[in-house]
C-alpha cells in the first residue's frame, strides 16, 4: 500500500511566481512608499535628528520694529531710539 507524502512531492498545482513576477509585485507594492519608508525598510536609519531652523536675531527684530514703526509711526527701541 503506498501512501503520497506531501511534504516530499510537493502540492499539486501549487503556484510559484518567476523572479520576474515577483520583482514586478515587489515595485508595485513600492511604488506608494515615501521616501522615509524606503529608508527605513532598506535599514538605513536617519543620522540626525530634526531641529528646528536657525533663525538670525536681527532679521527678528527688523521685522518687529518695522511692523511696530508701521502701524504706530513711532520709532522703537530696535530702530536705535531709547
Amino acid at each position: 500500500m503506498k501512501t503520497s507524502d506531501k511534504r516530499s512531492t510537493g502540492y499539486r498545482g501549487a503556484y510559484k511566481p518567476s523572479a520576474e513576477e515577483i520583482e514586478r509585485a515587489c515595485a508595485k507594492i513600492q511604488q506608494n512608499w515615501s521616501v522615509r519608508q524606503r529608508d527605513k525598510r532598506a535599514g538605513r536609519t536617519s543620522q540626525s535628528q530634526w531641529s528646528p531652523p536657525r533663525v538670525e536675531w536681527s532679521s527678528i527684530t527688523d521685522a518687529l520694529s518695522d511692523s511696530q514703526s508701521d502701524s504706530t509711526g513711532v520709532s522703537t527701541w530696535a530702530d536705535g531710539a531709547r
